[in-house]
């Protein structure tokens, strides 16, 4: 299931609203509250170990993208005077469009 960054932090926010004020009596009640914080509807503690795995779970591959980072700082080969600014212009596009390409793969994304 894919998380996002606004879920990730609105569940870190009810963890720790929790920690600070949550009061549990018993077990079924904690069960619940769990859930709750989880922000996921009444649930079997596999539904809530799925849902905190996705929460911890990397969403995006990091080596990829620090590999795109350093291809992408590593700049491009200056163009000799032979090329128009047309070739150059349709060069920078592609690279562009591969980039983001590669940046939706590593972030697990279907192309477009």
């Amino acid at each position: 299931m894919r998380v996002y960054d606004d879920e990730r932090r609105a569940v870190a926010e009810n963890l720790r609203n929790e920690a600070l004020h949550g009061r549990v009596g018993y077990l079924e009640q904690f069960r619940d509250r769990l859930a709750d914080t989880l922000l996921i509807d009444r649930a079997t503690y596999a539904d809530m170990f799925d849902r905190l795995a996705d929460l911890v779970e990397p969403s995006c591959d990091r080596g990829a993208l620090l590999a795109l980072a350093d291809e992408m700082e590593g700049g491009f080969l200056l163009f000799g005077s032979t090329k128009s600014a047309r070739q150059v212009f349709d060069f920078l596009s592609d690279k562009l469009g591969e980039y983001a390409r590669r940046i939706r793969e590593a972030c697990g994304e279907a192309g477009r």
